[in-house]
């Protein structure tokens, strides 16, 4: 049986979780089209910069195994992620109004699947 590590997968996919937020929200209360396409990525940015300078990298360091450098995904997992990131892809032919929603969301979700299965890497013992 395969163990889902959902610690992992929610530290590193935090900010696009806010991003996907940030996309409905400026779709639902924005009505300039413009506003609408800079809004999202300027919380993106504004919110990982931070995340990733002040949390993430110390984490990082207090938390070997959290380092994506010591990380491992196996090659079945990797089929799981491009069939998941093919149906977004067919998503985004949909006409929908949130389409691009449901696009981005579907690629997030092949991320996130794929963090939460990957494992970390054995620590070589050296004598």
């Amino acid at each position: 049986m395969v163990a889902f590590d959902w610690r992992y997968a929610l530290l590193r996919n935090w900010p696009f979780i806010v991003f996907m937020m940030a996309i409905l929200l400026a779709d639902l209360l924005l009505d300039n089209g413009w506003l609408q396409l800079i809004a999202p990525p300027v919380i993106f940015i504004g919110f990982w910069i931070p995340y990733y300078l002040v949390f993430l990298k110390a984490h990082c360091r207090q938390h070997p195994q959290d380092d994506p450098k010591n990380r491992t995904t196996k090659p079945a997992t990797v089929t799981v992620i491009v069939a998941v990131v093919f149906g977004g892809i067919l998503l985004w032919l949909v006409p929908d109004r949130f389409s691009d929603v449901v696009t981005i969301g579907a690629l997030w979700l092949g991320v996130a699947i794929s963090d939460g299965l990957s494992k970390p890497k054995r620590q070589q013992i050296t004598s």
